[in-house]
């Protein structure tokens, strides 16, 4: 999902107006009276706790949390806040010039919610390690109010080098712009928080060349309302608008530029056509366009028979595409969400989550529970016996716990509890083995965790005995393009046990009934067999002599030819094409496994 265009300010000073000679200095802190330590070696005493009581003996009134000296100034570890005392802010309706000088002390930067009381928040996005002097002009300032900040997506704390709060007639708050829901493409409603005060709004809608000036379609355009419909635009350009707010003498600074985007309600799935420039290790997909996708996602299955029976991998994650976060220190994510931009396999579904750099975390909320939800999966074979294998472990802040329950369920499409588990977890990452007896087609298992700590989860695994015949279809790949084919690198297994295959899906920008910018997917396309490409033959079984010693695997042939190896859970080791003559292949592991070469499979021992 994308973030919300209005969810951050990505402009470090936002609506401070520089008309005002002389404005009233409601407080003004230069935080000089905190020596120890320095900028780049802070103290590392927490001056906010009940304990220590520095901050609120020198600054009556004022509190936080995980906040240190900094030399003249201060810092706030991750995770902290700094609230002020309260002062008398309704003159001039409440509207307050809040100035800041801040540093992020990571490189990433980080994004810096400054709040008036309980009714006014502006969030900054701060993209490096500098120095930043922001300044904010907002209302809401009431005769007992309170600021705050609190930094949040920083690894190691922020610095806060002076912080103060004026007042004056001439500073006047830029109205806050809404995201439009009903966007079609010709029209739109523009829409705007009301501004104490004003007694109109000036609205300014765009389109921007390729140099990148505007070319308006309503310029300077008074508005009495807080909203108003655009029409007659042009489908095919991007339009943006901005808006300003007056009271008649004094005019705002400009709103954010919003991003106009079409409410989409649903999109037409793609046609796949039949792949073309097939090798022995590559493939291109094609598919017909969708009028108003941005985008495709092309999905590649490997299907594979199991030649014997045995036990195989119905699903396999070590979630190592979250890299933000750390054991240390979490990023949160939606409170709810699918994890499809993480995962090798779609459909993994978590809420009341966090992301620390190649784990998934469990972090409930209040009294909200946490959860994760597998993809659902057909585990109908052998009786609906199965073995779920879990790598995790409980903690918080990169310090290990021990002894909080984790439940485990296996659910059907309904929701239905069909069988439960409960794991008591030891300290530090171990593997919990749970068998299960109750599994059928389209079940999935659940986690639920409720303690005070998070649950770090590494990898999840999933398996289950199957008969010989058995089809293992799994996702080689998942690609998204713009464009309407993509070069697929593979290998073919020229055997007829295994078949590659493709569909696609296409993708839109849409606005949904939260005013959040978000992607909409198709229903998937029809699906295309992947045919094997001319020129790769099988052997036939007297051509080719396959012999095992030492770790060492040796294929002779009398053509090339494709050749596999599997254990016997049916994990590819091996897959490539030998040359004429022979071809010794090594391997590290020992045990049984077969070897597919051409149509001839054999059983070897490593």
């Amino acid at each position: 999902m994308r973030k919300v265009l209005l969810s951050l300010v990505m402009a470090l000073a936002s609506v401070a107006l520089t008309r005002a000679a002389d404005p009233t200095v409601i407080f003004a802190e230069g935080f000089s009276a905190f020596t120890e330590g320095s900028e780049s070696a802070p103290a590392d005493v927490d001056i906010s706790t009940y304990s220590s009581g520095v901050l609120s003996k020198t600054l009556s009134g004022w509190s936080g949390k995980y906040v240190y000296e900094a030399g003249g100034m201060l810092k706030l570890g991750d995770g902290g806040s700094l609230k002020t005392a309260r002062y008398n802010m309704s003159a001039n309706s409440g509207v307050v010039r809040i100035t800041c000088r801040y540093r992020s002390l990571s490189e990433a930067g980080a994004v810096v919610k400054f709040s008036l009381g309980y009714s006014t928040s502006k969030t900054i996005f701060v993209s490096d390690d500098k120095w930043h002097t922001i300044q904010l002009v907002v209302g809401g300032g009431s005769s007992y109010s309170q600021v705050s900040i609190e930094p949040s997506l920083t690894f190691n704390g922020s610095l806060i080098d002076s912080l103060a709060v004026e007042t004056s007639p001439e500073f006047f708050p830029a109205p806050d712009p809404y995201q439009p829901t009903n966007a079609d493409g010709t029209s739109f409603t523009a829409s705007w928080k009301r501004v104490s005060g004003a007694k109109a709004y000036i609205l300014d809608v765009y389109a921007k060349a390729t140099d990148g000036s505007k070319q308006y379609a309503l310029y300077n355009d008074t508005v009495t309302a807080t909203s108003k419909k655009v029409t007659g635009l042009d489908a095919g350009k991007q339009y943006y608008f901005a808006v300003r707010a007056t009271n008649g003498t004094g005019v705002s600074d400009y709103s954010d530029e919003v991003r106009v985007v079409k409410a989409v309600k649903s999109l037409d799935a793609p046609v796949a056509l039949e792949a073309t420039n097939a090798t022995s290790n590559s493939f291109t997909a094609n598919w017909k366009p969708v009028a108003g996708a941005y985008a495709y996602e092309l999905t590649v299955y490997r299907s594979t028979t199991m030649a014997e029976a045995g036990e195989v991998a119905m699903l396999s994650e070590n979630f190592a595409g979250i890299t933000s976060g750390s054991l240390e220190q979490v990023e949160f994510g939606k409170i709810q969400e699918y994890l499809d931009d993480y995962t090798s396999v779609p459909g993994w579904y978590a809420v009341n989550h966090a992301y620390a750099g190649g784990y998934l975390a469990l972090s409930p909320f209040g009294t909200s529970s946490a959860s994760l939800t597998t993809p659902y999966l057909d585990l109908s074979n052998n009786s609906g016996m199965f073995t779920a294998d879990i790598n995790m472990a409980c903690g918080s802040y990169g310090q290990m716990a021990s002894g909080d329950t984790l439940t485990v369920n296996l659910v059907n499409a309904s929701g239905l509890v069909l069988e439960s588990h409960e794991v008591v977890l030891g300290e530090g990452f171990k593997d919990y083995t749970l068998n299960f007896t109750e599994g059928s087609d389209n079940v999935a298992l659940e986690l639920v965790y409720s303690a005070s700590h998070k649950v770090f989860i590494s990898t999840f695994n999933v398996k289950q005995q199957v008969p010989a015949g058995y089809v293992l279809r799994e996702i080689e790949t998942v690609a998204k393009t713009e464009g309407t084919c993509h070069d697929v690198n593979t290998s073919f297994a020229s055997e007829t046990s295994v078949k590659y295959s493709y569909t696609v899906k296409a993708i839109a920008e849409t606005v949904n009934s939260s005013a959040e910018i978000t992607d909409i997917y198709s229903n998937a396309s029809n699906e295309i067999a992947v045919s094997l490409p001319t020129g790769v033959e099988s052997a036939v079984a007297a051509a080719a002599s396959v012999t095992a010693k030492g770790g060492t695997i040796d294929v002779t042939v009398d053509k090339p030819v494709q050749v596999a190896v599997c254990d016997l859970s049916g994990r590819v080791l091996y897959r490539g094409i030998v040359l004429t003559g022979t071809t010794s292949i090594q391997f590290a592991a020992k045990g049984i496994v077969l070897v597919k070469v051409g149509e001839k499979t054999v059983k070897l021992t490593l």
